[in-house]
């Protein structure tokens, strides 16, 4: 049996989360549309790295990782 990998969007949130963004002071969707993120990363080989905010916390966010950036 396989162990399930979080999608992005959930792993997004705990990230989010951890930076003191409530989950109920947002929704992905409204900031950008999760799943469009999703097939961009998984569609290539090489490494991309996208940049976003979300309620004012910066992201960067790759196929490998999700991380703030710090100011």
């Amino acid at each position: 049996m396989t162990e399930l990998q979080p999608s992005l969007a959930v792993e997004m949130v705990h990230t989010l989360e951890d930076h003191g963004l409530p989950r109920d002071a947002y929704q992905l969707a409204s900031e950008f549309d999760p799943e469009a993120l999703e097939r961009l990363l998984d569609s290539t080989d090489q490494s991309i790295e996208v940049r976003l905010e979300v309620q004012g916390i910066p992201l960067v966010v790759t196929s490998e990782e999700i991380r703030v950036l710090e100011g």
